[in-house]
């Protein structure tokens, strides 16, 4: 795993992305071995992923567990727009199906 932060949210925040985009991975390897093209399986995870953040947002909101200052829409678009903007960790998987937990940064 990567050396801990100064910043224990960040870590979580690493911590739940490494473990989030495994699992998207491992969905388009399987839906890459069903033989739906890689556009398509593209398609497929990112639209899940991105309505997957959407759906936790509004259930969120909508049970009162979070508060915004505007709406849930105009939300997501901003931090989507904020955390491109961040430099990113790429974990590429490893020959034994498992994935580099440290990563190498992108920007």
């Amino acid at each position: 795993m990567a050396s801990p932060s100064l910043n224990p949210a960040i870590d979580r925040i690493n911590a739940l992305t490494h473990s989030l985009t495994a699992a998207l991975i491992v969905e388009a390897t399987k839906l890459r071995g069903e033989g739906l093209p890689v556009p398509l399986v593209t398609s497929i995870v990112m639209d899940a992923a991105m309505l997957a953040a959407s759906g936790f947002v509004q259930t969120a909101v909508f049970n009162g567990e979070v508060r915004t200052t505007m709406p849930v829409e105009e939300l997501l678009r901003v931090r989507l727009e904020e955390l491109l903007a961040l430099p990113i960790r790429i974990f590429p998987q490893l020959p034994d199906g498992s994935f580099d937990t440290v990563g190498h940064a992108r920007n």
